[in-house]
């Protein structure tokens, strides 16, 4: 399990390290530079010299500059620091790693940092750390525009400038920053990465640990922790049918489609939830709709509702339990009406576009008959309609940032929340928020295509009718949606990611390896200091 942890908590580990006396602040600082010098030897190519600059900045992350400084000179590394300035603690660990760098080399003022330094030099920005949350000005901002427009960078931690918890990057007189080659990051990921402009800027990311395992346990009793959704969550024993069972152990899924022309989207949720599992799936259509339904499907049932009071009929039939609606449903008033029918019986029911536009502005009569058995999942669009002060958190200046945002509307809502994007936020009411981020080399830019959200929608209401919990259920869902789709590749239309679900199953069922992510994690924790 990765876990996602924000500027605040990350402090509060060190400190419960340090304070413990279990690890120094000079330990930690050994580390990270070890982690850091390992990573700029690792990004150099055959023929690059061995040639890096190293911005340091004034606090703890610049002491991590001239650690890394100290490795890479014992590595016969051509070595210039350019620093910001020194810590005013001058007993701070910092200023004691600078002075360990001043036993091997020099430093210049950050002003003499220019163009001419940075030929064929990897440079490593240890700069601002992720307690940054304020604006980059003057020399600093600078000396970030040179590096980021001519060379490749290696970042400690983040990319200076970018807000290690919303992900903003905030730097005077770059308006079109460039992504890092790579970051090195510390115990855990930071939100930062993964969200706002920092998904782009962070380049591969690679995890260090410290050895705060314990520190990090001790974190969890008393915060919600935000989690990092990755292959290895994947709950295989329920993904797995046993032989002894049969079709009504894997629950009856039921798609609820709109008028006739309209039934693209429910086919293609209906075909997603039979791929994934469910023993029996059937699509509930108007009269007028079913010759089309009929024409294109033969495992998938029908049946007839032409009004809500019908649709309520069907599912008193209790074997039905995990219902789909929304995909062509319709913005008529019938379809509301069937929309809080579904609501009324209470089984594991996911809402998908048309359902949740249909109660844009009108939200109170949603929410109320809404629980956690009930899964919303909608892109921003759709999210800003039903919570739109929580969306202006996401998109306003200086606002709370995405995660806050649908910790907030979950909340509100007693729902679990799948707000789809390249990275997809997954939120319950417990308030666990779960992050599955297509992006770097795990990017999946094909699914942008039209009813791949419907399949999504299908993903997890199969899913829920096999019996996983709604939470869980997203998360797969998601998972195996990306997964899919990254299989497929460019020219993906949504039709083919159904088809692609059994290959996807057979790979987690094998444990066989998946495609490279770019969350890569190293332990540096049992050095010896």
């Amino acid at each position: 399990m990765v876990e996602l942890l924000t500027a605040t908590q990350m402090l509060q580990i060190e400190n419960l390290a340090i304070g413990s006396g279990r690890l120094s602040a000079m330990d930690l600082m050994e580390c990270a530079g070890q982690a850091v010098a390992d990573a700029v030897e690792e990004s150099r190519g055959i023929n690059h010299p061995r040639s890096a600059i190293i911005l340091c900045g004034t606090g703890n992350n610049g002491g991590d500059g001239y650690a890394v400084a100290n490795y890479l000179h014992q590595k016969g590394w051509n070595i210039r620091v350019f620093a910001l300035g020194f810590s005013k603690k001058h007993d701070s660990a910092a200023n004691q790693m600078r002075e360990r760098w001043l036993q091997k080399g020099t430093y210049l003022p950050i002003e003499d940092f220019s163009e001419k330094y940075i030929a064929n030099a990897i440079v490593v920005d240890a700069l601002f750390g992720i307690g940054l949350n304020r604006e980059i000005k003057g020399s600093a901002a600078k000396a970030l525009q040179i590096a980021m427009q001519h060379s490749s960078i290696v970042a400690v931690d983040i990319l200076s400038g970018v807000n290690a918890d919303t992900g903003k990057f905030v730097v005077s007189g770059i308006d079109s920053p460039q992504s890092a080659m790579s970051t090195v990051t510390f115990e855990c990921p930071k939100r930062g990465h993964f969200i706002g402009e920092g998904q782009r800027l962070t380049g591969q990311l690679k995890i260090a640990s410290l050895g705060l395992k314990l520190e990090r346990q001790q974190l969890k009793t008393s915060t919600e922790i935000t989690r990092l959704w990755t292959q290895s969550e994947y709950p295989v024993n329920e993904l797995a049918k046993q032989p002894e069972q049969h079709k009504f152990n894997h629950g009856h899924a039921y798609v609820v489609a709109g008028a006739a022309s309209k039934g693209g989207a429910a086919r293609l949720a209906a075909k997603a939830a039979l791929r994934v599992g469910a023993g029996l799936v059937t699509i509930a259509a108007p009269n007028s709709a079913l010759s089309e339904h009929a024409a294109q499907l033969n495992a998938i049932m029908l049946t007839e509702t032409d009004t809500s009071q019908q649709l309520l009929s069907k599912l008193n039939d209790k074997r039905i339990n995990a219902i789909c609606i929304g995909p062509g449903l319709g913005l008529t008033k019938d379809a509301k009406a069937k929309v809080l029918s579904v609501l009324e019986v209470s089984r594991n029911t996911v809402l998908d576009a048309d359902a949740l536009t249909l109660f844009a502005n009108k939200t109170p009569t949603l929410f109320e008959r809404l629980n956690s058995n009930v899964v919303l999942t909608p892109h921003f669009g759709e999210f800003k309609k039903l919570f739109p002060e929580e969306a202006k958190k996401i998109i306003v200046e200086n606002g709370k940032g995405a995660i806050e945002a649908i910790h907030t509307a979950t909340k509100l809502s007693n729902a679990v929340i799948v707000l789809k994007g390249a990275v997809t936020m997954i939120a319950d009411p417990t308030g666990q928020v779960w992050i599955s981020a297509a992006i770097g080399i795990d990017a999946v830019p094909w699914l942008a295509t039209a009813g791949s959200g419907d399949v999504l929608a299908g993903l997890i209401t199969g899913l829920m009718a096999r019996g996983m919990e709604p939470a869980v259920a997203a998360r797969v869902g998601v998972g195996l949606h990306t997964s899919a789709a990254r299989k497929f590749g460019v020219g993906l239309i949504s039709e083919d990611l159904p088809d692609l679900i059994p290959s996807v199953l057979e790979e987690i069922m094998n444990e066989q390896s998946f495609p490279k992510e770019s969350v890569r994690v190293r332990d540096f924790s049992s050095r010896t200091f």
